[in-house]
C-alpha cells in the first residue's frame, strides 16, 4: 500500500499523489502550527546530507516517522476513513506473479482478483447490482429429479448464489455463472467446475449428464474398424502420390458406408481437395481459416440443400435476434438454417469462430460461448425446437454442443465432442479416429435438432439475459492469468 518511489516536499503534493491511488487523505488543520518538540528540528533537505535523518510525514496531521511502515500503521489506525474501499476478494499477489491455475484447481482461485487488478478498478463500477436480475422458482409439476436429487432446485440455488456477491464476477473463471444467469446449465463429461460444486457434487453432475445422455440418446456408436482401414489405405496412397487427389476423392465417396459415415467421408474428401500437402507455417487469419479449413469440413456434414438445410456464414441478424437486438444475439458467425420455400424458416444450429492467435484470450472465448448459448436458447424459445446445435471454433479446433430443455427453466448445454481439423493432407488420417464422434454429432443433429411436437409455453421459457443486465453482474475487466474452464491448448 505505502510504496513511495518519489518523495514530496509538501503535504499537499503528497495528498494529490495519494488521491491517484484512491486514498483521500484529509488536509492538515489550517492556522494550526506544528507542536514544538525540543528533541528535533525539522528542516527541508535531500537524502544525501549525512547529519540529517529522513522521516516520513503524515499528510493529514503533524506526526512523522522514521520508517515507512510506521507511517502506514499510523495512517491505518488514525485515518482509516481515508483508505479506499477495495473488493474484499483481492489477493496480495500481483497479476504478473500469479501462477497459472488449471481449471481443476478453480476452487482455490474462486472469486479472487489480484491486487494490481483491484487497485485499477473503479469501485463503484465494479459493484454488482443484484436487483437487475431475478430467477423464477422451479415449476412444481415439471422438475428434473434424478435418483431423488432435485436438479431443478440445485440449479435454482446456484442461480441465486450469483446474486450474493458484492463485486462483479470475472467472466473467464465464472462462465458457468454467466450461463446460469440466462438459465443455461453447461455440462461436459469429466468436467467438475468450482462454481457448480457447492450445489452439485461430482456424482450428481455425472448423474445429470447420464440422464441427459440417456434421454436424448447422446452415446457414440462403435467405430467400424474395417471401414477406417480402407479409408486409411486411400489416404496413404494420396500422401505418397500413388494416386491423385481426384482419385482419392472418388475412392472415399464410393466406400460402402452408412448415411452418417458417408457424410464423414464426404468431409474427408473435401479436405483432401482443399488442404496443402504440408502444414503452413504462416499465421492463418479468420477468413482463410473459415474458407480453407473449417468450411469444407463442416459444410459437408451439415449442408443439405435438397433437404432444405443450409450451412451459412452469416453477416446478418438471425430470425430470432431481429426481434431483440443486442451484441449477445446478433450476427453469429455460423447459422445452420432450414429453408421453407423462398424464406428462411428456423435455425438448427449456431457457431462462433476465432483464429488460433487469441486462444489465450479467455474473456473473448467465454463471451463467444455465451453468445452461442444465447442463440441456441432463443431458437428453442421462439422457434419451438426440441434441440439446437452449438459450435465453437478456435483455430482448427471445433467443439460441438447440443442444447435441450429437459425441464422447465433448465436449458442443458451438453458438450458432444471436440474435433481438430487437420492442417494438411498428411494429417488427415488422424481425423479418421474421430469417426464415431462425428457419427454421434450427426445422429444428434438429425434426431434432436428438430421442431418440438408439443408447443413450449411461456412459463417454460425464462427471459434471456440482456447486455445491460450482463454488465451489471459481470466485470468487463480481462486477464489472461485467470483460470478458465474453457482453457485448451489449441494449434
Amino acid at each position: 500500500m505505502f510504496c513511495l518511489l518519489n518523495t514530496y516536499s509538501t503535504a499537499q503534493k503528497l495528498q494529490d499523489h495519494l488521491l491517484n491511488h484512491q486514498i483521500k487523505a484529509k488536509k492538515r488543520p489550517k492556522n494550526v502550527k506544528r507542536p514544538k518538540d525540543s528533541s528535533v528540528c525539522i528542516v527541508q533537505s535531500d537524502d544525501d546530507h549525512q547529519q540529517i535523518e529522513k522521516h516520513f510525514g503524515c499528510p493529514s496531521c503533524f506526526e512523522h516517522f522514521k520508517e515507512l511502515k510506521q507511517l502506514e500503521n499510523h495512517f491505518r489506525k488514525h485515518h482509516s476513513e481515508c483508505m479506499p474501499q477495495l473488493p474484499t476478494q483481492q489477493t496480495n499477489e500481483t497479476e504478473e506473479s500469479q501462477p497459472e491455475v488449471d481449471s481443476d484447481d478453480e476452487s482455490q482461485a474462486y472469486g479472487k482478483r489480484s491486487a494490481s487488478e483491484s487497485s485499477s478498478l473503479d469501485s463503484k463500477a465494479e459493484l454488482m447490482n443484484p436487483s437487475c436480475l431475478s430467477f423464477v422458482l422451479p415449476s412444481a409439476d415439471d422438475r428434473l429429479v434424478i435418483d431423488r436429487f432435485d436438479v431443478s432446485a440445485a440449479f435454482y440455488n446456484f442461480q441465486q448464489s450469483i446474486l450474493t456477491h458484492k463485486w462483479k464476477l470475472s467472466l473467464e473463471d465464472h462462465i458457468h455463472c454467466a450461463m446460469a444467469s440466462t438459465s443455461i446449465l453447461l455440462l461436459a463429461p469429466n468436467r467438475y467446475p468450482a462454481d457448480l460444486l457447492p450445489f452439485f457434487d461430482e456424482q450428481q453432475i455425472n448423474s445429470t449428464i447420464g440422464h441427459i445422455e440417456l434421454k436424448y440418446g447422446l452415446k457414440k456408436p462403435t467405430m467400424d474398424v474395417d471401414l477406417v482401414t480402407k479409408a486409411v489405405k486411400i489416404l496413404q496412397d494420396v500422401i505418397s502420390r500413388t494416386i491423385s487427389r481426384e482419385t482419392a476423392e472418388i475412392n472415399l465417396l464410393t466406400l460402402e458406408a452408412g448415411e452418417k459415415e458417408h457424410k464423414f467421408f464426404k468431409a474427408i474428401a473435401a479436405l483432401v481437395k482443399k488442404l496443402p500437402r504440408v502444414s503452413i507455417q504462416e499465421e492463418v487469419k479468420e477468413l482463410e481459416l473459415c474458407s480453407r479449413f473449417v468450411d469444407p469440413f463442416l459444410c459437408e456434414l451439415f449442408d443439405d440443400p435438397d433437404a432444405g438445410t443450409f450451412f451459412r456464414w452469416t453477416n446478418e441478424l438471425t430470425v430470432e435476434s431481429k426481434k431483440n437486438q443486442s451484441s449477445l444475439n446478433w450476427r453469429p458467425d455460423i447459422a445452420i438454417t432450414r429453408l421453407q420455400g423462398v424464406r428462411w424458416r428456423y435455425n438448427l444450429g449456431f457457431g462462433e469462430a476465432k483464429p488460433a492467435q487469441p486462444d489465450s484470450n479467455h474473456f473473448a472465448i467465454c463471451k463467444d460461448l455465451l453468445r452461442v448459448g444465447v442463440f441456441c436458447k432463443n431458437s428453442i424459445d421462439s422457434q419451438n425446437m426440441d434441440g439446437v446445435m452449438g459450435l465453437q471454433i478456435i483455430g482448427r479446433t471445433i467443439t460441438f454442443y447440443v442444447m435441450v430443455l429437459p425441464a422447465t427453466g433448465i436449458y442443458g448445454m451438453y458438450e458432444l465432442g471436440e474435433i481438430q481439423v487437420p492442417s494438411s493432407v498428411a494429417d488427415i488420417p488422424k481425423l479418421l479416429m474421430d469417426m464415431a464422434t462425428v457419427s454421434c454429432i450427426l445422429d444428434v443433429f438429425g434426431r434432436v435438432c428438430v421442431p418440438a411436437v408439443t408447443p413450449i409455453t411461456t412459463k417454460q421459457t425464462p427471459a434471456t439475459i440482456s447486455d445491460e443486465i450482463l454488465t451489471q453482474i459481470f466485470s468487463s475487466t480481462q486477464s489472461r492469468k485467470r483460470p478458465c474452464h474453457l482453457k485448451h491448448h489449441y494449434n
